[in-house]
């Protein structure tokens, strides 16, 4: 399982969502809006939105749509400061971490990768094989997450 191949499901659920609540969207729009969903943290708020996709934490979770979203994309960060910066994580995706981690309720801040053996003090990524299969299982238990919010939306 990879960060790629979660994207690419987000992506279709997220494509889902569009033509269910906007039937007049052209081809071409529903590609840009489907290709911008990352930015600006749209996903997250067309998946929580109450009149968009108005996706419900699963029960027996704690953890709530939006932080679920906000954890995976600290793991969009993550990759991209592996694949594009030598694992040195940029200014602009450091504040994104520190926004996510604000944004995480006091009891779940340790959730939170700011502060995690993965990111050092100067906002290197360190992978060690433990840490590769724990977000390989992590993520297979996130799309099982996000199936069972969009079976109960």
């Amino acid at each position: 399982m990879s960060i790629s191949i979660v994207d690419a499901v987000l992506e279709e659920v997220c494509e889902v969502f569009l033509k269910s609540f906007e039937l007049e969207i052209s081809d071409s729009e529903l590609e840009r809006k489907v290709r911008s969903s990352w930015a600006n943290d749209n996903l997250i708020s067309y998946f929580v939105n109450e009149d968009k996709g108005n996706l419900q934490k699963p029960v027996g979770r704690q953890t709530e749509v939006s932080e679920a979203l906000m954890r995976y994309k600290e793991l969009r960060i993550i990759r991209h400061s592996l694949v594009h910066s030598d694992g040195t994580i940029s200014d602009k995706n450091v504040n994104s971490l520190r926004k996510y981690k604000d944004l995480t309720p006091d009891a779940r801040k340790g959730m939170a990768l700011l502060g995690s053996p993965i990111i050092s003090d100067d906002f290197k990524v360190t992978l060690s094989i433990n840490i590769i299969l724990s977000i390989r299982q992590y993520l297979d238990n996130f799309l099982m997450y996000v199936y069972k919010s969009v079976s109960n939306a």
